[in-house]
């Protein structure tokens, strides 16, 4: 279907004309050349290896070529006597593109089925086009997604041929299903010819046909212990057990104490008609396990079940944990469940369950002691199981609601910052069901991103066990140090003292997850809210950002901003500091980007000179200044123009954590572009909204803003009653307008069913709190309405949307003040986003300079696109020249 839609849909392909097929051993490859002789085309055809080009040779090709070098063009150039080939089937990347157009006769088609320059936004010369060649892209993912008919008239046609002989199947090399390894391998190393065929025939393979799991049933004649059995996750085990036919349970305690939470769990399970004994026993203590399972003997009915969940925590980092603090947190876990697997040696048991911990296959920083006393329960599951007794250990991920993280909100917004989220015990009591069903020693249970969590092993190797689900992450915070160690070696001392202030600020805020301004610098770190996991994490981030190590002994619970800044610069003790000129050039360029993103990487010139004041255009939400491309062709070349994209897609690690910081950098930006004189700003949707936050920081700085003009900038999202939901469907509707404003009026996209789908997705994002996450469910929600590929998103296409989550964020969170200066909206007539009048309250919000609108013909993009674009060119220049 792709070979005839290229070749006949859109090349019209004709008898006697040349077509070039490249990769022609491949899949598409092989179905261009039969539909080509088909059609009675003479085939010039490429391939990776001589013994490809000898099977093309042996199907009658006669002009083969090798693919690998872009020798094939003056090849061509030479057999054909310089007339060229009418077609390129082309699938190669790079040089080999240009030297596909230039062996093109006049009139010829170029018929692009690869998609890696695409993406990348690789610039090609037009030259080549001079002769009325045409190029055609083509993703038959996409044309499935929208032109149904299309490919129900192409599946036809290729079968209708195939019916009458006509087309005949692809050679395949077929494997059996056991040797999926070898297949995958082998189609890596493009050894292969055509398609690679798994077959379940002959396989030495069984599928296993797992039936559905039923609920677990436990017996109401028997007892159930368990350990720890009055904390958060230990009640809920109980309340699970006792929903599940047990009647009879024990839980024990170290202390004892039964708190309310506990008395009305307890007394739930009494309502229920189950039995409940409670134990106080240290199960550390062989003593207390007998005494505790004398008990049951005497009280309740014989024991067949025993969950052990005891636990204590002392965390620090490992120069810290000293034998006592390990003592500690492995008397309950290790110990305790090794007293019991003693204790129980010769009772008949259906479940002996460990609740380990996922800190034992990873680590968690500053929880050594805790990660060995889990690893000792899964050693002591698989000991049992090689002793014919019953035994499962769970690492469990985050428990939510109840617990620890209940507990301790900070701990789970760090776990959560580290890409380990929290479910909830209903979740876990319900896979517990299942896994005491089956035949499992050891399993983890976690929702978690293994970008995010293993991110920071990505400068050492990442263990062998996490090969399948760990790629290198989308945004790499610690991406560049070696520049930030670079900026502050090259600045004088007093300009290091400031830098290294704002670097640990920074870093405190970060792993606090605030503002930086709302730091006091001399305070405490303790009183700032840090735990000492935090500080486990805070000193990795520092030492990560300067590029050297920093002494533990010296970080402690009375350390502040301040005293972490001077230990920062004692690395720098030795160090020479730059001249004072070169040292203010890099102090500036820090201050103004914090990391290492240069303003000529930002701010984009559309026009540098002209005899009129500047003007400055603010991106978009995603970052992306291409938006504005025909916008400054229209203007008045009077008129200097520079627009400034995201940091995000100029090259930093990450995107700005608040609106403030944004304007702060934009507006420094501007003042050296423009020292003097009144400041005009414009922006385009959502970046209207940053132009106003840029405005109000300029106006703080005492410079005067003459204009301020938002282009379809939905106004509401500044009006302090707006919801979050709110702003985000806005900002998913601009999103969608972008992706579907180069379809035709005739494709609906917008169904009845669209702003309700919207909103249940802004719903969806407000509730979900790692950005990750957030971006993966716009990319899922805009490939389910066909206007992304589902599966794998190239790297470019998903810093986008992260950069438009997190300016959704900061959007989210703007209070910008009214400013002074007067505000000029343009508005689209048929726009889903600010067709509707602006009410004056809203405006008062923005402005007290003056408010105009003015209504434009178009949708929210046609706006900007041709020939629309033109009428809103001659709009903003009337207002430019008002503000004279």
């Amino acid at each position: 279907m792709t070979a005839w839609y290229a070749l006949h849909n859109l090349g019209r392909i004709q008898r006697d004309e040349k077509i070039l097929i490249h990769a022609a051993t491949g899949g598409v490859g092989l179905a261009a050349i039969q539909i080509a002789q088909l059609a009675g085309a003479e085939i010039f055809a490429t391939a990776g290896s001589e013994e490809k080009r000898a099977w093309l040779r042996g199907l009658g090709i006669r002009h083969v070529m090798d693919s690998r070098t872009t020798a094939f063009a003056e090849q061509i150039r030479r057999t054909t006597k310089g007339a060229g080939v009418d077609l390129v089937l082309n699938s190669l990347a790079g040089e080999a593109i240009g030297k596909g157009l230039s062996v093109l006769a006049p009139g010829g088609r170029f018929l692009e089925i690869g998609k890696r320059d695409i993406y990348a936004n690789t610039p090609i010369g037009l030259r080549p086009l001079r002769n009325n060649i045409s190029m055609f892209v083509i993703d038959m993912g996409q044309v499935m997604a929208e032109q149904p008919q299309t490919v129900q008239a192409l599946l036809l046609a290729v079968l209708k041929l195939f019916r009458n002989g006509s087309l005949q199947p692809l050679a395949h090399q077929t494997l059996p299903i056991s040797r999926a390894a070898d297949a995958f391998r082998l189609m890596a190393q493009a050894k292969h010819i055509g398609k690679l065929v798994l077959i379940i025939r002959d396989a030495d393979a069984t599928p296993l046909r797992t039936p559905p799991a039923k609920p677990i049933a436990f017996s109401a004649k028997a007892s159930y212990l368990i350990t720890g059995g009055l904390g958060g996750f230990g009640l809920a085990v109980a309340k699970w057990l006792a929903g599940s036919g047990a009647r009879h349970v024990v839980l024990c305690g170290i202390s004892g104490a039964v708190s309310p939470e506990a008395m009305r769990a307890i007394a739930q399970l009494r309502r229920r008609g189950a039995e409940v004994l409670i134990v106080k026993a240290d199960v550390s203590s062989p003593k207390d396990v007998a005494r505790v399972l004398a008990a049951i003997k005497l009280k309740m009915p014989p024991l067949r079940g025993v969950f052990h969940a005891a636990m204590v925590l002392d965390d620090g980092i490992l120069s810290q944990l000293t034998e006592d603090r390990f003592e500690r947190v492995f008397a309950p876990k290790a110990i305790g469940a090794w007293n019991l697997h003693a204790a129980l040696a010769g009772t008949r048991l259906d479940h002996f369950v460990l609740f380990s911990s996922i800190s034992a296959l990873i680590g968690t920083p500053g929880q050594g002691n805790y990660a060995a006393a889990n690893g000792f329960l899964d050693a002591l599951a698989h000991h049992r199981r090689a002793l014919g007794l019953p035994a499962l250990s769970v690492n469990w991920g985050a428990l939510g609601r109840v617990g620890i993280l209940a507990r301790n909100p900070s701990l789970a917004a760090q776990l959560e910052a580290n890409g380990l989220y929290p479910f909830t015990p209903e979740q876990a009591t319900e896979m517990l069901g299942q896994l005491l069903q089956r035949k499992v020693t050891q399993i983890a249970f976690m929702h978690v991103d293994w970008q995010k969590i293993l991110a920071k092993r990505a400068r050492t190797s990442i263990p062998p066990r996490y090969s399948d689900v760990f790629v290198s992450p989308l945004l790499d915070a610690s991406a560049g140090n070696e520049d930030q160690r670079s900026i502050l070696l090259a600045a004088s001392a007093e300009e290091r003292k400031g830098l290294a202030l704002d670097l640990v600020r920074e870093s405190v805020a970060k792993v606090l997850r605030t503002a930086p301004a709302r730091l006091d610098a001399g305070r405490p770190l303790r009183e700032l809210g840090l735990d000492s996991l935090m500080a486990f994490e805070l000193l990795n981030r520092l030492q990560m950002k300067i590029g050297a190590s920093l002494p533990n002994s010296k970080m402690s619970a009375n350390s502040s901003i301040e005293s972490l800044a001077a230990l920062d610069l004692e690395t720098f003790e030795d160090a020479p500091s730059a001249t004072s000129a070169e040292s203010a050039s890099i102090a500036a360029k820090a201050r103004s980007t914090a990391d290492r993103i240069a303003p000529d990487q930002q701010m984009i010139p559309y026009r540098a000179h002209g005899a009129l004041t500047p003007l400055f255009l603010i991106h978009p939400a995603g970052g992306r200044t291409s938006i504005y491309n025909d916008l400054a062709a229209e203007i008045s070349e009077q008129l200097p123009v520079y627009a400034i994209q995201s940091r995000l897609l100029s090259g930093a690690a990450e995107e700005w954590t608040s609106i403030e910081k944004m304007a702060r950098d934009y507006a420094g930006m501007i003042v050296r572009q423009q020292p003097d004189g009144a400041i005009r700003l414009a922006g385009f949707s959502a970046g209207g909204i940053f132009a106003h936050a840029t405005a109000r920081e300029l106006e703080r700085r005492g410079r005067a803003v003459s204009l301020l003009c938002m282009i379809e900038t939905p106004l509401t999202m500044l009006d302090p009653a707006c919801t979050r939901v709110s702003i985000l469907k806005n900002l998913i509707t601009e999103v969608y307008d972008h992706l579907s404003a180069d379809l035709p009026r005739t494709v609906d996209l917008r169904r009845p069913d669209l702003p309700a789908s919207i909103l249940k997705l802004a719903q969806r994002i407000v509730r979900t709190r790692a950005e990750t996450a957030r971006v993966q469910h716009v990319l899922d929600w805009l490939a389910t309405r066909g206007l992304l590929a589902s599966g794998d998103v190239d790297t470019d296409t998903r810093r986008f949307f992260a950069a438009f989550v997190r300016h959704s964020i900061l959007i989210e969170q703007a209070r910008v003040p009214a400013i002074h200066a007067p505000v000029y909206l343009c508005r689209a007539k048929e726009s889903g986003l600010s067709a509707s009048p602006v009410d004056p309250r809203v405006s008062r919000h923005i402005t007290r300079g003056g408010f105009q609108q003015k209504v434009l013909e178009g949708r929210h993009f046609e706006l900007m696109n041709p020939p629309l674009v033109k009428a809103l060119a001659q709009s903003l220049e009337a207002a430019l020249a008002r503000s004279l």
